[in-house]
């Protein structure tokens, strides 16, 4: 597991591969295109 100190993930750009990623916080849009993308995304609240 990398820890890549992220604030938050945007939804620019395309993903290709299926992720599971747990972070702070995630843009709308961002956590569409990860789920569409066969991922997942845990965010800490």
């Amino acid at each position: 597991m990398k820890d890549l100190n992220v604030q938050k993930i945007l939804g620019r750009g395309e993903i290709n591969n299926k992720i599971n990623i747990t972070v702070d916080k995630a843009s709308k849009r961002a956590i569409e295109k990860i789920e569409s993308a066969g991922g997942s995304v845990d965010t800490k609240k």
